[in-house]
């Protein structure tokens, strides 16, 4: 029985395995017969016979030295991401294959690797000390590196003309989305996914192809997509323009790897040290909710074995809604709230778990489908399929770079649970309130309502500076969710809908009172 399981366990790594060598012997051939057809065409300038200019071919092929076997094997080891590391990042190799590092980094070569591959295709590439070795030694290896670094900038430059939409209206490329957190929201609630071709379809509608994971063509798309934002939302001089878009060409390249699934830990790690304006025992005690969360995990994925991701594909065919991950008890340590994010997460991504998972919503209190709703054929390919939504709200703030934040997932210093959570954005979605239009007429008005008639009939409203616009909305988004915080936590006596969270408020509240400070994370 033990030996069925270890089998079952070692199957799909041997099958990666395979794949790997299957591809490494595909370009380690390829780079023999470019060396034998160097070698022959040489053969061929010095003798002029054709016939010694073909032996020397197959000798190649047949009895290789092992300068042309080295040079082959690199060659395929390039071609698939796995190359020795030099200087530093060869240095601390050993260091992330510790266990310990494991959980936070799975992956540390291939990507690392990815990433410097990249880097030889832009300009940035003269800061690396391979490429600059290159150039410096000429004939083949400078041409070939000179090559890449032109090929890849022109690309760049074609990708980023064609995701500004100067080729064609009707085609856009998204990078990895505003860095704003409230005009990001605006693009979610319109389904448009990062790191995406877009085609506009029959009907009016954006059917949107994710181009990730196609490396490094994909990240040289994210730069292209993320450089082409950042012109047409820039205010700055021509130079500071040119300054900004290098550095963001650059930044783009670790944001587009940050947000691929081996390196998500890392991106939050990141989030964590660049909290700013968190106190040091608030940073320490998301690092221990975060270090609880990869542990359990990694712990969580021996459950489903190797067959994690085709069990979540699966999961998504059977139930295509997001589901919201949040803690579904958040009364404790920060080391039990990690804990159950983790268990959350996992539930999400396995069928008949899932349903004890609430659906995450959007902004505007819609469940949010990832993919296309349905089964289709891209669930089992790299190629993610999703069509966008319109919103006429949602297409303005997106167009003139404003929009609104969710709210935060706290309340009072309390964190909510999923339900309270979805229960929060739902009320605020569902609430009206009365108003007068233009005609005086009373109108009854929920908070998507209120927000589209400011736009298309408060004249005075397109008179506003795009920040007082959001300043505008953003006074009738705190309106509604203040209304919506009264109906959850109750008020004047009134028991609301959730009179647990309500009850540790007030009781966070003496707590403060009393010791003239706020109480350690967890306490209630």
């Amino acid at each position: 029985m033990i030996d069925v399981i270890g089998m079952i366990y070692r199957g799909p790594g041997r099958f990666l395995v395979a794949e790997d060598e299957f591809f490494k012997t595909i370009a380690y051939r390829g780079e023999m017969h470019k060396i034998a057809y160097s070698h022959a065409m040489q053969t061929f300038e010095k003798t002029g016979n054709k016939e010694l200019a073909e032996e020397a071919y197959r000798q190649i092929l047949i009895n290789p030295s092992n300068e042309v076997t080295q040079q082959a094997t690199k060659s395929a080891q390039i071609a698939t991401f796995q190359q020795d590391l030099d200087g530093f990042l060869g240095k601390i190799q050993g260091t992330m294959s510790h266990p310990v590092a494991k959980i936070w980094i799975p992956f540390y070569k291939t990507p690392t690797n990815i990433m410097l591959e990249v880097n030889k295709r832009l300009p940035t590439g003269l800061l690396q000390p391979s490429v600059l070795a290159d150039l410096k030694a000429g004939g083949a290896r400078s041409d070939k590196a000179m090559g890449k670094m032109m090929m890849g900038t022109g690309l760049v430059a074609t990708f980023t003309a064609m995701a500004s939409g100067t080729m064609d209206d009707d085609v856009v490329i998204t990078g990895g989305l505003p860095y704003d957190q409230a005009v990001k929201n605006s693009w979610k609630s319109e389904n448009i996914p990062p790191y995406s071709i877009g085609i506009r379809m029959e009907n009016g509608e954006m059917q949107w192809i994710s181009y990730a994971r196609f490396e490094p063509l994909s990240a040289l798309l994210a730069v292209s997509a993320d450089m082409a934002w950042m012109s047409n939302h820039s205010t700055g001089n021509n130079q500071s323009d040119l300054e900004n878009m290098m550095i963001a060409g650059g930044g783009a390249i670790f944001s587009y790897l940050s947000d691929m699934p081996f390196l998500q830990s890392v991106a939050e790690f990141s989030e964590l040290i660049g909290g700013q304006y968190e106190s040091p025992t608030t940073r320490f005690q998301r690092l221990k909710q975060l270090l609880a969360k990869q542990v359990t995990t990694a712990g969580l994925s021996t459950t489903t074995g190797p067959f994690g991701a085709l069990i979540a594909n699966y999961e998504r065919f059977m139930d295509s809604e997001s589901s919201n991950v949040m803690p579904t008890n958040t009364e404790g340590s920060a080391w039990f709230i990690g804990w159950s994010e983790a268990v959350q997460r996992w539930k999400s991504r396995t069928p008949y778990f899932n349903k004890d998972v609430p659906p995450a919503l959007n902004f505007w209190g819609e469940e949010v489908t990832p993919g296309i709703g349905d089964f289709h054929w891209s669930y089992w390919t790299p190629f993610k399929i999703q069509n966008s939504k319109f919103n006429y709200l949602d297409t303005y703030f997106r167009e003139v770079g404003i929009g609104y934040k969710m709210p935060p997932k706290t309340m009072d210093g309390i964190p909510m649970t999923a339900i309270q959570y979805n229960d929060y954005i739902s009320l605020a979605n569902t609430i009206t309130k009365t108003y007068y239009d233009i005609n005086g007429v009373k109108k009854e008005m929920n908070m998507r309502e209120k927000m589209q008639y400011d736009l298309l009939n408060n004249k005075r409203f397109r008179t506003l500076s795009l920040g007082d616009q959001e300043k505008h909305m953003n006074a009738i988004k705190s309106d509604y969710f203040s209304l919506a915080k009264e109906n959850l936590l109750g008020k004047d006596g009134e028991i609301g809908l959730h009179p647990d969270l309500s009850q540790r408020i007030k009781d966070r509240k003496v707590f403060m009172d009393d010791n003239g400070q706020a109480p350690p994370k967890g306490l209630f």
